[in-house]
């Protein structure tokens, strides 16, 4: 390399140099915000999709008269649970990985509860892994 070249690759790298830093940096916060994200319980983002900027959601409620079935007399305790988790099955089902991490168990040690019986999967639906490439 020649003296005059190096002069201005110098220069070049001085200019750039700014350029590569904000580059950097936008790409460390972005890989942060994923991370975030992965963290943060499935529900929690589901509800943060469901929102409107600036806005409260609205609770929807059901209609009176799944609790109150056969002409105005009201449902069994039992009957009321059962319901409330038949509606919000999806809401309140929990990750696999979610629930090692909450009961702190194994993998083997969550499959020998639910094949036990002690713990109930209320729903099941596909995900993709943060990383993993869709196809």
């Amino acid at each position: 390399m020649l003296a005059g070249d190096a002069e201005l690759a110098g220069r070049d790298v001085v200019t750039l140099w700014p350029g590569i830093l904000a580059k950097e940096t936008r790409r460390e916060t972005e890989r942060e915000a994923l991370l975030r994200t992965a963290l943060e319980p499935t529900w929690k983002r589901e509800l943060k999709h469901l929102r409107k900027p600036g806005q409260q959601p609205e609770p929807s409620l059901p209609p009176a008269e799944w609790f109150y079935p056969r002409n105005g007399t009201p449902c069994s305790p039992g009957s009321i649970r059962r319901l409330f988790f038949e509606i919000f099955r999806r809401e309140l089902a929990v990750p696999r990985w979610e629930l090692e991490v909450l009961l702190e168990c194994t993998s083997a040690e969550r499959k020998r509860r639910s094949e036990g019986g002690k713990l109930s999967v209320l729903d099941r639906r596909n995900f993709r892994k943060v990383g993993a490439v869709a196809g």
